[in-house]
C-alpha cells in the first residue's frame, strides 16, 4: 500500500484484570486509523452501528486515543497539525453564532483552544517529535473525532441540527402524499414537485 515501516506501529494490550487475554493491533499514522489482527467483540471497543462510515469514526477516534497513550513512539506529519487549526475555528464560530450548533465543547473554550494550537505549533515546529506535542495534538483531534460517529461534525456530510436523528428514515421523495395533492402536483405543476424531491434526496442522502 505504499507504507513505510515508520508509518505503521504493531501494538500489544494486555489487560491486567486478565492476563491471558492479549490483543493485536497495528497504528497507521498516515491515515490515522486503527487496523485489529485478529477478531475483536465490537461492543467492548464501543463500535455500535453497522454503517462503514461510523467505523471509520470510531477507529480514528482509537488511532488518536492510541498516540495520546503512546506520543513518543510516532512523529505527526504537519498536514495533521495544519488541519487543527481552522477546525477549532470553525467550531468557534459554529457555536457563537448558531443555537443549533453540534460542535463539541461551547465557543469560549474552542477559542481558547484554538490560541493554544497556534501556540503549540510554534513549540512542535522547533522539534516535530516532542512528545508533549504529539500529545497535546492526538487530544485535541481525540475530542473532536469522537462525536463525529454520532453527529459527523466537521466532515463533509451535510450538517445536521441537534434534533436530528441518523438512522434508516425513508427519504422525503418515499413518504406518501395525499392522492389528490399527487395529482394537483401532475395536473397543474407537470410532477415538478417530485422531480424536485428526488434531486434533493440525492444532495442530502
Amino acid at each position: 500500500s505504499g507504507l513505510r515501516g515508520s508509518e505503521i506501529e504493531a501494538c500489544i494490550i494486555v489487560k491486567e484484570s486478565f492476563l491471558q487475554e492479549i490483543g493485536y493491533y497495528l497504528a497507521n499514522h498516515r491515515d490515522q486509523t486503527i487496523f485489529w489482527l485478529e477478531d475483536v467483540n465490537p461492543d467492548a471497543l464501543d463500535m455500535w452501528g453497522m454503517e462503514a462510515d461510523i467505523y471509520q469514526h470510531k477507529l480514528t477516534a482509537q488511532y488518536w486515543r492510541h498516540v495520546i497513550d503512546f506520543p513518543n513512539y510516532c512523529s505527526l506529519p504537519p498536514k495533521v497539525w495544519d488541519q487543527l487549526g481552522p477546525l477549532l475555528l470553525l467550531g468557534t464560530v459554529d457555536q457563537e453564532y448558531c443555537d443549533d450548533s453540534t460542535a463539541p465543547k461551547d465557543a469560549k473554550t474552542l477559542a481558547r483552544l484554538e490560541t493554544f494550537w497556534r501556540q503549540t505549533k510554534k513549540e512542535r515546529e522547533a522539534d516535530c517529535n516532542r512528545a508533549a506535542c504529539n500529545w497535546i495534538c492526538a487530544r485535541l483531534w481525540y475530542d473532536l473525532v469522537t462525536p463525529r460517529a454520532i453527529n459527523y461534525w466537521g466532515t463533509n456530510y451535510a450538517r445536521l441540527e441537534k434534533t436530528t436523528v441518523i438512522g434508516d428514515d425513508p427519504q422525503p421523495s418515499e413518504l406518501p402524499a395525499p392522492w389528490f395533492v399527487r395529482v394537483l402536483c401532475f395536473v397543474f405543476l407537470w410532477n415538478e414537485p417530485s422531480a424536485t424531491m428526488k434531486v434533493l434526496d440525492k444532495a442530502w442522502p
